[in-house]
């Protein structure tokens, strides 16, 4: 979120750190965007541009997000998501206005598209698919881990959320929390 530029003041190195203006964060859920918007408003980032793909099964942006989304004070949100979000950040559209910095994770296509706009606008880096392992004994709570399971889980092929445990009985209990949670959410 900062601009890194370096200067000789007096026979010394001082870094000056000065907040960009503008950033664009693709998300999808809202702790995602407690994560990325708190920071950026601390650091002083002018203008906090969100896009988020809608949610299975409703016509708009899910609450969860646009409640997480109005508390950080992101200045705008657009129901967009995928690579064409990453392009609309960088380049800039009709309602969308480019950004300085591009962050958030994503699938492969979403890691593909930051790298072909990397150079027209910065980003956060390339990140891979997440991998994410819980090790659980048997007196966890299943449906703790399987919320757990599923926060981390990205809608991506490649991503992986494990879950290791010597009980049999909680494993069997978390799969079925996991398929009760997914029925139940709009995520």
């Amino acid at each position: 979120m900062l601009s890194e530029g370096f200067f000789i003041q007096g026979g010394k190195d001082v870094e000056d750190l000065q907040p960009i203006s503008s950033r664009g964060d693709d998300l999808i859920t809202g702790s995602a965007v407690l994560m990325s918007a708190i920071p950026a408003k601390v650091a002083g980032v002018e203008r906090v541009v969100m896009v988020t793909p809608l949610s299975r099964g409703q016509d708009g942006i899910a609450d969860i997000i646009l409640a997480a989304a109005y508390l950080t004070g992101v200045s705008e949100i657009y129901s967009l998501g995928g690579a064409q979000a990453i392009a609309a950040l960088a380049y800039g559209r009709a309602s969308i206005g480019k950004v300085d910095k591009i962050f958030g994770p994503g699938n492969l296509f979403v890691t593909l598209a930051k790298q072909q706009v990397f150079g027209v606008v910065r980003i956060d880096s390339l990140a891979g698919p997440i991998e994410t392992m819980i090790i659980a004994v048997e007196s966890a709570n299943p449906a703790w881990v399987a919320a757990d399971l599923l926060a981390q889980a990205e809608p991506d092929g490649l991503a992986s959320a494990i879950l290791l445990t010597h009980s049999r009985q909680l494993a069997e209990a978390v799969q079925v929390e996991v398929a009760q949670q997914l029925e139940g959410s709009d995520q």
